[in-house]
């Protein structure tokens, strides 16, 4: 199954995946399957919470996906640091 459609991208909010994407140095906020993954960073504070660090357009941008299963959050943050270099919709279209 693909990484946009996987059920466990979801917490109980909804769909996790991709993340809104905040950026770094500034106010700007953008959605969707875009840009460049350059660091993946698993919170020292929450077992289901995982950071992904993009660049698109020479600007760098961080999103949270924070999930509802521990074990499946602990086996993206391996798979994603695995996918660094690929494209955010690359990513996307992997199976896992």
């Amino acid at each position: 199954m693909k990484v946009r459609n996987h059920p466990l991208m979801t917490n109980a909010k909804g769909r996790i995946w991709p993340p809104i994407w905040k950026e770094k140095y500034g106010k700007t906020s953008l959605t969707g399957e875009i840009g460049v993954l350059m660091h993946v960073a698993a919170d020292s504070t929450s077992s289901r919470t995982i950071y992904v660090h993009m660049t698109n357009e020479k600007l760098s941008y961080i999103g949270r996906l924070i999930f509802d299963n521990a074990r499946f959050c602990q086996r993206m943050a391996i798979f994603l640091k695995n996918q660094v270099g690929r494209t955010i919709c690359e990513i996307s279209d992997l199976e896992l």
